[in-house]
């Protein structure tokens, strides 16, 4: 599967989460998933590659637990085993 498809897949399942994901310049820094109140938000680095973005995103996926009663195509749910804890 295309990095920008699983890129896609990866940020559609986040906004089903109601996970907001946040474009900033992080000057090359790590974004990743935290809490923001309420609210679950992802900060993505405008400059960072199509990988560094799945990573950074599917990492931050794989370590909730609410993904199993949510369908996910395999290909993707395959990634979020790469980065599950």
């Amino acid at each position: 599967m295309e990095k920008e498809i699983i890129l896609n897949q990866l940020w559609d399942l986040a906004e089903r989460l109601a996970i907001q994901i946040r474009r900033e310049n992080l000057d090359g820094q790590a974004g990743g998933l935290c809490r923001l109140g309420e609210k679950w938000v992802f900060f993505i680095d405008n400059h960072a590659s199509q990988t560094e973005q799945i990573a950074q995103i599917a990492a931050g996926l794989a370590s909730r637990d609410d993904l199993d009663d949510i369908f996910i195509l395999p290909q993707i749910r395959d990634v979020l085993e790469q980065y599950r804890e």
